[in-house]
């Protein structure tokens, strides 16, 4: 075989295997899988567990929320308390003012007998007095004379002090006012910001589980009660009872962020709800519920005691007794009885 003949069968391979391997990548390129920032959930136990992950983002949302519209109401109470005294002191100021006018001629009159040298004593009478009797009657005369004097002075120096003090008072109030308009204009912003955010959460939350199936619902939601539990086998009597008893009233009842009842909860709301019934006041906030009422260790809980629940407390339920809570859990979760262990306990608080 010549030199030529061999060199054009090499170069025919070479050329051969280019095609060939650019053929394998435009296949591959054809048949690779589509890359995107949202993968597609198409597994069902993917789609719970992703219900599930925005569904405790959103618990967590809510509380902030929540807390926010607190802070926000108490900065409006404050404010309305500041502005409250700004017009206590602009009245007692008016006041003050009339009645330092009207007394202000005789402090005047008084204080120019005095720059005169004009006295209004019983040495004066007496040099002065023609008769006994004139001498007693200018005598009464300048006693009455001095006596009122004296008290129109007095008068006049309170109205003073209350007229200064008012002021004083009402450029605190003023000054605090401003301050508080400022707080809360930042805190109403924040609260509308968390509002937005929490809004697109339960949005998504919402089209997700539209995905779902029915018996993936059915999943999801679980059951109320679990098999031969009697919602009125509870025993025994106290507060605690009695808040226990309430909560579980509100079985099968839907979960709502932000709701208090008595038709549907969040979590916190049903366990501040069942404590109002029982005349008891309780804070409205998971987190806040966490921080109140005094601790109790686990082998000392009783019925009526609040489960906290995660290590951020963002989730709450009442404790039943038999190692079981009644709860809001969330979105398409109706109020149920669950283990008392079904999540992760932060602590038990009892009110």
């Amino acid at each position: 075989m010549s030199v030529a003949a061999y060199e054009g069968r090499a170069a025919t391979r070479v050329w051969l295997a280019m095609v060939a391997t650019l053929l394998i990548v435009a296949v591959s390129l054809v048949h690779a899988p589509r890359l995107s920032a949202d993968p597609v959930i198409t597994d069902a136990t993917e789609a719970l567990e992703r219900l599930s992950s925005l569904s405790r983002e959103a618990t967590r949302a809510n509380d902030e929320v929540l807390t926010a519209q607190i802070r926000l109401e108490d900065l409006q109470g404050q404010l309305a308390d500041a502005e409250g005294r700004q017009q206590d002191s602009a009245r007692l100021m008016d006041d003050a003012r009339q009645q330092i006018d009207a007394l202000q001629e005789i402090v005047d009159k008084f204080a120019f007998a005095n720059y005169q040298g004009i006295r209004f004593d019983s040495l004066f009478a007496l040099l002065t007095s023609d008769s006994p009797q004139d001498l007693i009657t200018q005598m009464s005369a300048f006693e009455i004379i001095s006596r009122d004097t004296l008290e129109r002075i007095k008068d006049f120096e309170s109205a003073r002090a209350t007229y200064e003090g008012a002021e004083q008072d009402a450029r605190e109030a003023a000054a605090q006012f401003r301050a508080l308009t400022g707080d809360a204009r930042v805190q109403h912003e924040l609260l509308a910001s968390r509002q937005s955010a929490l809004q697109a959460q339960i949005e998504q939350i919402k089209e997700l589980y539209e995905t779902l199936s029915a018996e993936e619902r059915q999943q999801w939601a679980g059951v109320t009660v679990p098999p031969g539990f009697d919602p009125g086998s509870l025993r025994g009597s106290g507060t605690g009872v009695d808040i226990a008893r309430a909560a579980l009233t509100r079985l099968g009842a839907p979960y709502v962020w932000g709701a208090t009842g008595p038709d549907q909860f969040d979590c916190s709301g049903l366990v501040m709800w069942a404590h109002n019934q029982s005349g008891r006041s309780i804070p409205r906030t998971s987190q806040m519920q966490a921080q109140g009422g005094m601790p109790v260790s686990p082998r000392d809980i009783q019925p009526g005691d609040v489960v906290i629940y995660y290590r951020d407390a963002s989730h709450v339920g009442l404790y039943i007794g038999n190692g079981q809570i009644v709860h809001a859990s969330t979105f398409g979760v109706p109020v149920k009885v669950d283990a008392v262990n079904s999540a992760p306990v932060h602590s038990i608080r009892r009110y």
